[in-house]
């Protein structure tokens, strides 16, 4: 069964694969040769050219991400909205959380629902939009209204739905903890003094 973001992946890839056989066609027009990327004047039928097609839009899957690869992005993300809350950094911690909602976005994308060794299939979307709508909301909320206190218990409360999330998914080995060090020892979590 394909998924309405498979069905998207693909027809994105349709999209780049028409647009550079286009561009190679328009580049070849004004030559003398006939195009390669045109398929029907370099002698290939409809069938070679629809298999062509499916060729390179396999390849430009292949290159898409996985989800672990962008999974690892919201772990950088949140383990730097740590810090930024634990030092009350309030727009750092706004900006951090944004970014964890848009990479958990791009990594349910990736995999909205996952097959278990079960064979039955697990919600990742259901999920996730349940962790935004209540964990991160709160997480919002408190760093809208600089409470630390608040912002802290939401994070660890946060901890808990993903290590449910991983189990659910058959991966019980992710344990996410709070963490001792910043992911990226570049940034200054410390709040901006105003000059």
């Amino acid at each position: 069964m394909r998924t309405n973001s498979e069905f998207g992946l693909r027809m994105t890839c349709i999209a780049i694969v028409l647009t550079v056989s286009w561009l190679g066609g328009c580049h070849g027009a004004g030559s003398s040769q006939p195009s390669q990327t045109s398929g029907r004047t370099n002698g290939t039928t409809p069938a070679q050219s629809d298999a062509e097609l499916e060729a390179r839009i396999k390849h430009l899957e292949s290159l898409s991400p996985g989800q672990g690869s962008l999974m690892s992005g919201v772990a950088y993300h949140f383990g730097s909205l740590w810090f930024a809350i634990d030092h009350e950094n309030w727009p750092l911690a706004d900006f951090y959380l944004h970014e964890c909602r848009e990479s958990m976005e791009q990594a349910v994308e990736a995999m909205p629902v996952r097959k278990l060794s079960t064979g039955e299939e697990l919600n990742i979307r259901g999920i996730a939009e349940a962790l935004d709508n209540t964990q991160f909301a709160a997480i919002e909320s408190a760093i809208a209204g600089k409470e630390k206190d608040r912002a802290v218990a939401a994070y660890r409360d946060t901890i808990i739905v993903c290590h449910s999330c991983h189990r659910a998914a058959e991966k019980p080995f992710l344990r996410v903890q709070i963490p001792d060090r910043p992911p990226s020892p570049s940034i200054d979590f410390k709040p901006m003094q105003l000059e």
